[in-house]
């Protein structure tokens, strides 16, 4: 039953309940994590770089190894 109570306030655009939680708690606890939510984005950033070069060096290795390959089976069949 409370719970009911507890949506119905906050999603009732006449009692503003959803703006009163965020400027009481929400938006505190949010001001005062910036700092570490700021360098978490950093970090996710940097990491996502990484593993696209990673797997664009993977590729490329990949596509390096096939193509010597290819080019010693047609060497092999050609003079053999």
């Amino acid at each position: 039953m409370s719970l009911r109570l507890l949506l119905s306030y906050g999603y009732s655009p006449y009692t503003r309940g959803a703006s009163l939680i965020y400027r009481k708690f929400l938006h505190p606890l949010l001001s005062s994590k910036e700092r570490e939510i700021d360098d978490y984005i950093v970090q996710a950033k940097e990491r996502g770089y990484e593993t696209m070069v990673n797997f664009g060096r993977q590729g490329l290795n990949l596509a390096a190894t096939a193509a010597v390959t290819a080019t010693v089976k047609v060497i092999f069949i050609y003079f053999f």
